[in-house]
């Protein structure tokens, strides 16, 4: 049994023991599905929890006590099987420990907890990082849910909590190349359309707001974002596709000129010998 569901009265959530990645969150009042369906034309993924890094590393390899260890994009964690904790009707709690496979990738001993619990138009995502090592380890984290949309991508907006000015940080080939362009201007609004995410995600570094909204033009919401513990936000697509990411991450892909040592990495957690760190998001539904 690789899903688990959660489920109450108005929707029905699907959840993979497989990198504990939600892959459906349907309204069974009127069968409307929230995340959108994968397919291999545009994306094979639903909402992968990215752990221990946050996008790419320049060459796809980091070095750690002179040592060179290779990991693809948003690090491993979505790839593998995570274990049952505790399951009920709304909750969901499931864990990854550290194995063969990521001492291969990440030589940290770790335990990765990720929960669920489904509210009656919400659904909370909690996560918790334990450093079982007997040294500092260096990790991000982040999330990656893809809504569904049925029309154009200049049919719809974000909607923020609250009207700010920033700029976002462009990404070269998966990597930050130190430039950055205004994109929003004392607004709690920002039109989407494809030209905005043709060269990648749009990224914001430390933004004033707590929640931001999928909406039409005409306001109409279709679900929001909530968190206060990441301080970095993305949204991405890809040109024509029918989906739109809304992504909070505690952590960023290396720069272009990166050296290559994870604890020098912007925006990189560090947690101490049996030290542990939480964090938390949701998503409702409107």
């Amino acid at each position: 049994m690789n899903k688990i569901y959660l489920k109450n009265n108005h929707f029905l959530v699907s959840i993979s023991k497989i990198g504990a990645e939600i892959t459906s969150i349907e309204n069974t009042n009127d069968n409307k599905q929230i995340l959108w369906t994968p397919n291999q034309m545009h994306w094979n993924r639903t909402a992968p929890n990215l752990f221990p890094i946050v996008g790419r590393l320049k060459n796809d390899e980091y070095l750690y006590n002179n040592q060179s260890y290779k990991m693809l994009q948003h690090g491993f964690a979505r790839n593998l099987e995570f274990e049952i904790v505790n399951f009920s009707d709304t909750s969901l709690s499931l864990i990854l420990k550290n194995n063969e496979t990521t001492f291969e990738q990440y030589p940290f001993e770790f335990q990765l907890e990720i929960s669920f619990i489904l509210g009656d138009s919400s659904l909370d995502i909690h996560y918790e990082v334990l450093n079982l090592s007997n040294v500092e380890m260096p990790f991000s984290i982040g999330a990656h849910p893809a809504f569904a949309i049925d029309k154009s991508l200049d049919s719809y907006q974000l909607i923020f909590d609250q009207p700010f000015t920033a700029e976002r940080f462009l990404i070269e080939q998966g990597l930050y190349n130190g430039q950055s362009e205004p994109v929003i201007e004392n607004s709690n609004e920002l039109k989407l359309n494809n030209q905005l995410i043709e060269n990648d995600a749009i990224v914001f570094k430390n933004p004033p707001f707590y929640s931001v909204s999928l909406a039409d033009l005409e306001g109409n919401k279709l679900v929001t974002v909530s968190s206060s513990d990441f301080h970095y936000w993305g949204f991405w697509s890809k040109p024509g596709a029918p989906f739109f990411c809304i992504e909070p991450w505690a952590g960023l892909a290396d720069s272009i000129n990166s050296d290559g040592n994870l604890f020098h990495k912007e925006g990189i957690e560090i947690l101490a010998p049996n030290e542990f760190k939480k964090f938390a998001y949701s998503i409702e539904f409107h």
